[in-house]
């Protein structure tokens, strides 16, 4: 198998497809108009801990009760902040 090299030109156009989709959902709801989403299925305790172990290298703390909301890992929003 072979994977394609991932360029920044395709991050960069990733997290704008990302931030659309969170802008589009956020006028949505503001709006209070009718939407669906999708609401993925809680990571196997696997995943959980790579993702443990991985955030350990970077120095970021792990929730290590409730539930994993990706704004925990987001900037400015609190456990994930970096500095």
């Amino acid at each position: 198998m072979i994977v394609p090299e991932r360029l920044d030109a395709h991050k960069l156009i990733e997290e704008f497809m990302i931030l659309a989709n969170v802008a589009a959902a956020e006028m949505l709801e503001k709006k209070a108009l009718p939407l669906i989403y999708r609401v993925h299925d809680e990571p196997t305790l696997e995943k959980v801990h790579n993702l443990q172990e991985f955030l350990k290298t970077l120095d970021l703390p792990f929730a290590k009760s409730g539930a994993l909301r990706p704004a925990l890992f987001q900037p400015g929003a609190g456990a994930g902040q970096r500095s």
